[in-house]
């Protein structure tokens, strides 16, 4: 219990700065989602959580952006587990 209160008070005395996210970049990018098609999308067909998918890494939409493009047309034939992008998009 003692290395237990210890450890606390050591945590306690050493804050983390949530703000410096710098050093997380490259390994946020690795372990996030992005946006993914689930299956092909054809052309001008509306983007639903039907024909999407999260998968990773996150170097596409992120997914909390998904409210965003959910009712969308497509501007061109998407293939399946292709990273959506605003540019897919009407």
């Amino acid at each position: 219990m003692v290395k237990s209160v210890k450890f606390v008070w050591k945590a306690c005395d050493n804050p983390v700065n949530k703000n410096n996210t710098k050093s997380y970049k490259k390994m946020k990018k690795i372990f996030e989602k992005s946006i993914v098609s689930s299956k092909n999308i054809k052309k001008g067909e509306k983007i639903t959580l039907k024909n999407i998918t999260l998968k990773k890494p996150g170097s596409g939409l992120a997914y909390n952006l998904i409210n965003k493009i959910l009712g969308k047309k497509t501007n061109k034939f998407i293939i399946k587990d292709k990273l959506i992008t605003f540019k897919d998009l009407n």
